[in-house]
């Protein structure tokens, strides 16, 4: 009953002072919200558990190699998880998964859908039960399990797509009519987070698939599910035994190829996991600062009230029962904030779900549920306590007789200080913050000027898929290409046009390995490059420079001698120094004569560099996906509707997936490292405010209680000038020392950001220098506000006043 009591007396007080709790419930729901959203994001991605029977079991193993630019991930073949399984024995379970992309046939047209092909024991190994049907076996009928998304979308209910059928492409985009024996849960998304369909890979071979009985085609990833007491390393030292089984029929591309065993929640989170969590420390010095400010705003206030305070001792108040009412009170304001702070950080997280940023996976596990909700209460209570019981404890160790005369109404020494402490913590955790979005900044604009190696203004780009839900031979895909080549030049605002299957930065669309054997890889080493066959006027189009030989012509036709042209990293990596020009390099079961060197474009990725990339005449190695480029007169937009209408006018079954710039596809390449820079930027941005206005409400509240003293300065001579002087120096002081505390902070904790720099070193001085300059100038302006007013003080009310 004494704390309910002691709460009814605390909300008396604070619907006293309005203003008080205003400000101190805002500022720790801004922490709060911070703390909350992004604690919400690290919980969904990393620490939900995942929708599958004991995840922590389950394991991916993945092919790794070393090549001329350093290990790469491989994949295994559907002919070889036979043999891989009957070589181990700390798993109970083994399943190969690779993702697909689907074509279901409407009665509106075609709809493209993602999905998955398993093996007979992938259901067993993820242990998920469907909330209708069952699952798939090892059968050899076409029969395949939906997602509860599609179920919903094509038949309503769930039960009712049981039984029913979809007509979808199988690998060579005939079309063929599937049952849908069950449906799964909504949380079950491997291998993707979109994934709709799955189909066995045992119906796959019986339709005479000729990759899946191929044990060099790779394109799998081997799930299993580890026994009980098996440890990663143990299962790491089976998987390396059952690697050795299939090594004698390696081809020269898979030579030394090893397994790798990843646990399956770091598969799925990836990179991602490292930079939520140098978030999570991020809004965290926002919270300390948060409730920093409070505790200021706090002691600010008791010090008027210490006369009561003094007088409640005196009159035999228990110190315990007072702080206690203290604390109340803090309770009080840290409640509201809570409640202000989730609202929003509900709205930001379904801004993010909104938003969709790269590559963050699951997405849908992020939500404001009993977890978050139990994360933002602890929040809430430590926040209380730690900006509440400092103030507290010195508010009911106040001098009786000091307090009881007037003099009472000056700062105390010990709350002065630890307020002074405060602003500097305040400040420092600012340059902590400044410096690291400083660094990511930096980054961020050394990556977008970056020379990809092509020009990419005025370029409109177009991807199609040339066989959406048909058959196509490979001359067909051909000659369909050059067709549209045709047409879209004959576009007026058209200047050139050309076509490839793969697009700077976009990523890797195509990957070809051999060893050579020469005198600049003496020893046999082994090559992984981006291959990219195009077209004559793909070069011309995107400017990338001949340096040696020549470009394709219409003569390297599918009947002449294959050629192909390498980039500079490549010619170097495979002859050193030589001319590489005429010299042939293996590629399957024949021969690529190299007729010319071209400049380096990074299509993997801008941060990526040292790739090694060859080029293919299109009509000798033609793709059923590639992406026209056309060079523009002006604004490249302008010739969206165009592309389409040519496109669509030649073969109306030609899907059309993007229609953008190039400058589009640059802009989404850092997309991610965009992302990471504005949030740490937002949080950085939230921190300074606050330490602004603690180090504004310091300096505006030290300057009152000094009225008397400043009073006598300016009635013995003291001039405006001189007292603004001797106010900014205090707050320049203030900031001097949080600055310097902050760098020293900083220096070790954006090491931190290394792995996320491109172009900046952790230690980079411009941005380091940039935020302390940054937050001294900002610092002296919140400061300058209190020493105008001090400086306008009335000699004569400020006597009387004294």
């Amino acid at each position: 009953m004494d704390v309910l009591a002691d709460f009814r007396v605390a909300a008396r007080g604070l619907l006293r002072s309005k203003g008080f709790a205003f400000a101190s419930a805002i500022t720790l729901a801004l922490g709060i919200a911070a703390t909350t959203t992004i604690f919400s994001v690290v919980y969904g991605v990393l620490l939900r558990p995942l929708p599958y029977h004991d995840a922590a079991r389950i394991v991916v193993i993945q092919g790794e190699k070393d090549f001329s630019t350093g290990p790469r991930i491989m994949n295994y073949s559907a002919a070889e998880l036979e043999d891989f399984t009957g070589s181990v024995r700390t798993f109970s379970a083994i399943a190969m998964t690779a993702g697909t992309g689907y074509t279901l046939k409407t009665d509106d047209g075609v709809e493209a859908l993602s999905g998955a092909t398993v093996s007979g024991d992938f259901f067993k190994v993820t242990g998920t039960a469907p909330i209708a049907g069952r699952v798939l076996g090892d059968e050899s009928e076409p029969n395949i399990v939906i997602s509860e998304r599609l179920a919903r979308r094509k038949f309503g209910r769930i039960q009712d797509a049981i039984g029913q059928t979809l007509t979808l492409t199988d690998y060579t985009n005939n079309f063929h009519t599937y049952t849908i024996v069950g449906v799964m849960p909504h949380e079950f998304q491997y291998p993707y987070s979109r994934a709709d369909i799955w189909r066995t890979v045992k119906y796959q071979r019986t339709t005479g698939d000729g990759n899946i009985n191929n044990r060099n085609a790779g394109g799998y990833l081997f799930i299993g599910r580890m026994r009980d007491g098996v440890t990663m390393a143990d299962a790491q030292r089976d998987a390396n035994q059952a690697n050795e089984v299939l090594t004698p029929q390696f081809n020269a591309g898979r030579m030394d190829m090893r397994a790798k065993v990843v646990p399956l929640p770091e598969f799925i989170s990836g990179t991602i996991g490292a930079a939520l969590w140098i978030l999570m420390g991020a809004v965290g010095l926002v919270m300390l600062v948060a409730c920093a400010n409070v505790a200021s705003l706090i002691l600010a206030r008791q010090a008027s009230r210490q006369r009561e305070m003094s007088m409640r001792l005196a009159l035999g108040a228990p110190r315990g029962r007072l702080i206690a009412y203290l604390l109340g009170e803090s309770a009080i304001v840290a409640a509201i904030g809570c409640a202000l702070g989730v609202g929003i950080a509900y709205g930001c997280i379904r801004l993010l779900q909104w938003l969709q940023p790269a590559q963050l996976p699951r997405l849908d596990a992020i939500e404001v549920d009993l977890p978050i909700l139990l994360f933002a209460l602890v929040s809430a209570l430590l926040a209380s306590l730690a900006a509440g019981l400092g103030p507290a404890l010195i508010a009911t160790r106040t001098d009786l007789m000091l307090a009881m005369r007037a003099a009472a109404r000056t700062v105390t020494g010990a709350s002065g200080r630890l307020r002074a402490a405060l602003v500097v913590i305040e400040i420092a955790a600012s340059i902590v913050l400044l410096v690291g979005a400083a660094l990511l900044a930096r980054s961020l604009a050394a990556l977008v000027t970056t020379d990809l190696g092509v020009n990419t203004e005025s370029v409109m780009t177009a991807q199609l898929d040339l066989t959406f839900g048909r058959t196509m031979s490979a001359e067909r895909q051909a000659q369909t290409a050059f067709d549209l080549h045709e047409r879209i030049a004959a576009i007026p605002a058209v200047r050139a046009v050309g076509f490839g299957s793969g697009l700077p930065p976009a990523g890797e669309y195509m990957r070809m390995s051999f060893v050579l054997n020469n005198s600049a890889n003496p020893e046999g080493v082994s090559h992984l490059v981006t291959s990219v066959p195009a077209s004559p006027d793909y070069f011309s189009v995107l400017q990338i420079p001949l340096i040696r030989g020549r470009f394709f012509t219409d003569a390297d036709s599918p009947d002449a001698p294959a050629v192909g042209i390498i980039n500079r990293v490549a010619a170097k990596q495979f002859y050193g120094d030589d001319d590489p020009v005429g010299k042939s390099i293996p590629f399957e079961k024949s021969f690529i004569t190299i007729v010319g060197v071209v400049g380096n474009v990074k299509y993997t990725g801008i941060a990526r560099g040292g790739e090694g990339v060859i080029y293919r005449p299109f009509g000798q190695s033609p793709m059923r996906i590639l992406i026209f480029v056309a060079k523009t007169a002006g604004d490249p937009s302008r010739i969206a509707a165009d592309l389409r209408s040519v496109i669509k006018s030649y073969d109306p079954n030609i899907n059309i997936a993007r229609v953008q710039p190039l400058t589009t596809w640059v802009s989404d390449a850092v997309a991610q490292p965009r992302f990471r820079t504005i949030l740490l930027s937002s949080i950085a941005g939230i921190t300074l405010i606050l330490a602004v206005i603690g180090l504004y409400s310091v300096i505006a509240y030290s300057t009152s209680q000094r009225t008397p003293e400043l009073g006598v300065r300016i009635a013995i001579g003291a001039q405006r000038a001189d007292v603004i002087r001797l106010v900014l120096a205090e707050g320049a002081r203030l900031a001097v020392t949080g600055i310097v505390v902050g760098i020293i902070g900083a220096y070790w904790a954006t090491r931190l950001l290394s792995s996320f720099l491109y172009g900046v070193t952790a230690t980079d001085l411009p941005a380091f220098a940039g935020a302390a300059v940054a937050l001294f100038v900002v610092a002296l302006a919140a400061t300058y506000l209190p020493a105008r007013k001090a400086s306008r003080v009335d000699p004569m009310h400020a006597l009387r006043a004294e």
